[in-house]
């Protein structure tokens, strides 16, 4: 008996790269947003310690000047920084999603799989079964009627 195959086996693999490359471009997207999230505590320390710094002190007037100036920098950084951690939040959950998608699309394929290789096994052994009972009755004909 013919061996199994599986005729959509190309398009499972190529189901089982699309997976692969949609979960690299998520852990991607995690480390973009873990760099952004970071970058965004440096920058909110930095606001603190400027605002610190601002306070008790004696300063000139120039540098009362340069620290609010330095200070509205930083917190224009600081809202530009949420804005990007928000957009690579965003993009996470897009890939996420894709990822979802793509390992749903493979599992249907491997279920398809799975059911084909049953049937493959279920007549396998049905032939098997019945090629055991022919060569039984063929050694019973022979040992009872010897021509």
């Amino acid at each position: 008996m013919k061996r199994f195959d599986f005729r959509l086996e190309p398009l499972l693999q190529y189901r089982t790269g699309l997976e692969k490359g949609a979960l690299l471009e998520k852990v991607r997207a995690q480390e973009e947003l873990s760099q952004c999230r970071e970058v965004l505590e440096q920058t909110c320390n930095l606001l603190d310690r400027a605002l610190d710094s601002a306070r008790g002190e004696k300063f000139d007037p120039l540098d009362g000047l340069n620290n609010v100036l330095y200070r509205e920098f930083l917190a224009g950084c600081k809202h530009r920084q949420e804005l990007q951690v928000a957009g690579a939040e965003t993009e996470l959950e897009r890939r996420r999603q894709m990822l979802v998608e793509a390992r749903r699309d493979k599992l249907v394929l491997e279920k398809l799989k799975e059911k084909q290789f049953c049937s493959y096994r279920k007549e396998l052994h049905n032939f098997e079964q019945k090629s055991n009972d022919e060569l039984a009755m063929v050694t019973y004909a022979n040992k009872f009627y010897r021509f």
